[in-house]
């Protein structure tokens, strides 16, 4: 009983409360704005057509220091060699600092270069 009271109490006190709040005011528009800003994505480039054959050319096997990184490298070289007896491997590591990751405080653009410049192809492994 005490709590139908207080029930009926509180309706009450809620319907003279609207009751008072007067006519309704105008409505209001929010427009939420992203804390980043807009940010203009670099420009995309589209993928180079597949190469008919490796035999004779050099495949970068690009490590990120994620921990297995080097053995998913050792299939794919042993895989690679199998299929294309002539293929050269050249297996790099993304400089970040040191294996065990950490955030990257640097740029690594130039080395993406740099890797660009010496293989005819990348895989680049992630080992997560």
């Amino acid at each position: 009983m005490k709590i139908r009271t207080h029930v009926l109490l509180t309706a009450l006190l809620l319907a003279v409360g609207i009751s008072w709040a007067g006519p309704q005011k105008a409505a209001v528009t929010l427009e939420v704005l992203n804390p980043l800003g807009e940010v203009i994505p670099p420009p995309t480039l589209g993928i180079n057509p597949r190469l008919p054959d490796l035999n004779g050319k050099t495949v970068a096997l690009m490590d990120n220091w994620k921990t297995g990184g080097v053995f998913l490298q050792d299939r794919f070289e042993e895989l690679l060699k199998q299929k294309f007896p002539r293929v050269k491997i050249l297996r790099t590591t993304k400089p970040q600092g040191g294996q065990g990751g950490g955030r990257l405080i640097y740029s690594a653009d130039g080395w993406y270069v740099d890797v660009a410049k010496s293989a005819d192809a990348f895989i680049y492994t992630i080992a997560d």
